[in-house]
């Protein structure tokens, strides 16, 4: 395209691979692929499963904004009343805060009040209810609310 200058151009909108890590094997397939998948915006691709030790967890690809925090882990309630929390890890993110969920720093250089942390988080659960996963709320208000996701 000509004439466009590199700073009129959004980067921020992205895809993403993501890995799934922390299900049980008997989750590691397409179907419950489907599901996580129903956790980002816009067309997702499930890469095929392939049950190896080494690879032991589901890939996504999914599109993300960068300017808004990722969702670092869910909590799975399974059909079994089995309790796992399943983490996602975002490949070649180079700076990513365990704290605020932002890319572009580090938990040591995060700069953001923990009610505009909470505010993001609410409205990052909200989408997740809005899509049909569960939210829970612990007990103490120093807990944030986590996701919870309900295989039938």
């Amino acid at each position: 395209m000509p004439n466009i200058l590199p700073r009129s151009v959004n980067f921020y909108l992205t895809s993403l691979w993501v890995r799934v890590c922390g299900l049980l094997f008997e989750y590691l397939n397409t179907n419950v692929g489907a599901i996580v998948a129903r956790l980002f915006e816009g067309n997702t691709y499930i890469e095929p499963i392939n049950h190896t030790p080494s690879n032991s967890y589901l890939r996504l690809r999914v599109r993300v904004n960068l300017e808004q925090p990722l969702r670092p882990r869910f909590f799975l309630a399974g059909k079994d009343n089995s309790h796992i929390w399943v983490q996602l890890r975002y490949e070649e993110i180079f700076k990513y805060c365990i704290r605020c969920g932002r890319v572009g720093h580090m938990k040591d250089r995060c700069n953001r009040y923990i009610s505009e942390v909470n505010g993001d988080l609410d409205r990052l659960m909200r989408k997740s209810s809005d899509r049909g996963f569960l939210i829970a709320r612990a007990r103490s208000t120093y807990t944030a609310p986590c996701l919870v996701m309900i295989l039938g």
